[in-house]
């Protein structure tokens, strides 16, 4: 039996002011750099035997810092990257317009299946993800490896294993995520552990 370690990247100022990031490379805010190195002590006790990343810079950065710990490469995967939201990214949440409020107001009812304008939907994101997580399992079939992502592409994957809907699968940055797989197949055995951040003020971004 091998586990996969989800985790999501640390914070960025766009977490922060309640932005859309997708697919944009935006870098860790100090408070993201300072929350990786927790999640990394943390992690550090584990036997890691590889280390995965998306190839944008937020999570790649986290990876780097758990890396440390472990004198390993991190090998990075564009299928681990966030949702592509589209015309939407950079925008608040708070300032949508007449022009995309309806499409909004569906996303927000169903996220799996609603795709922003030139964006992609979780479905999407949910399938190129599992691809990447099943080439690692079959790859590391009795190891622990660490996967530094995002955290709608985590809630995606939590769905595809746990009946419930997207938003009830919160997901704080460095939230730690455990699944167990071998034959039979997945098992999430953790979600959303954000104990190496208490009595941190950052652990109020769960979303």
């Amino acid at each position: 039996m091998g586990r996969l370690i989800l985790v999501r990247h640390g914070e960025t100022d766009w977490n922060r002011n309640a932005r859309f990031q997708g697919q944009t490379d935006v870098p860790l805010s100090p408070v993201g750099r300072e929350q990786a190195e927790k999640v990394g002590l943390r992690l550090s006790k584990e036997r890691v035997s590889a280390i995965y990343s998306s190839d944008l810079s937020r999570a790649y950065e986290t990876a780097q810092i758990i890396a440390n710990h472990h004198q390993l490469e991190i090998r990075q995967d564009p299928n681990l990257r966030e949702i592509n939201f589209g015309q939407w990214e950079g925008m608040s949440r708070q300032i949508f317009d007449g022009d995309h409020e309806d499409l909004y107001q569906k996303w927000l009812a169903d996220p799996m299946g609603t795709r922003p304008p030139e964006g992609e939907n979780f479905i999407e994101v949910q399938q190129r993800a599992l691809r990447s997580l099943l080439a690692i399992a079959e790859k590391h079939q009795t190891e622990d490896v660490v996967v530094v992502a995002h955290g709608g592409l985590i809630k995606a994957v939590i769905c595809a294993y746990i009946d419930g809907d997207f938003w009830e699968f919160p997901q704080g940055n460095t939230a730690v995520n455990i699944l167990e797989f071998d034959r039979a197949g997945f098992r999430f055995i953790a979600l959303n552990d954000l104990t190496h951040l208490e009595d941190d003020d950052a652990t109020v971004n769960k979303k």
